[in-house]
């Protein structure tokens, strides 16, 4: 099983990482995949800024919520993966699970205020329009861990 986690500073998608790890673990040979895209913002001039530059901030702030998904929790044995890229997430995201051959894509989820909801949708939103695969949104991953535990025993 290879499952790709979209990742941000968000305990939704943190949550949501231990979950799929969890799940994968079910099954030997399994593999996650987290994957944290640095969205560039299009009122923000990146003149003075070189790619490389960009990247090592990506770099770092993807180091960082991946340390906050993976700290003081174990793994069991599921290889994971992390890629940190720069560009739209949800257009990254569905590249990556494409070309890593992923099984299916699972996402947090956080409310859009209906303001927000009216001028944009959210990540999520535009994977689930778009994937060919499969995809978990899930709000209340620890709740369903249990769940699924139970229902595989």
């Amino acid at each position: 099983m290879k499952i790709l986690v979209g990742v941000n500073d968000s305990k939704d998608s943190q949550d949501v990482a231990r979950w799929a790890i969890n799940f994968a673990s079910q099954e030997e040979n399994s593999e996650v995949i987290l994957v944290f895209v640095e969205k560039r913002m299009p009122f923000i001039s990146y003149e003075d800024i070189t790619d490389d530059q960009l990247m090592a901030l990506a770099q770092l702030d993807g180091e960082i919520i991946f340390d906050k998904c993976l700290r003081n929790f174990d793994t069991k044995g599921t290889l994971v993966k992390e890629r940190i890229l720069i560009g739209d997430p949800p257009t990254e995201i569905l590249r990556i699970a494409k070309e890593e051959k992923v099984d299916f894509i699972a996402l947090g989820s956080r409310a859009l205020s209906p303001v927000c909801k009216l001028f944009m949708c959210s990540v999520s939103e535009k994977v689930i329009k778009k994937a060919t695969i499969p995809v978990i949104i899930n709000r209340y991953p620890s709740q369903t861990v249990s769940t699924l535990e139970t229902i595989n025993a």
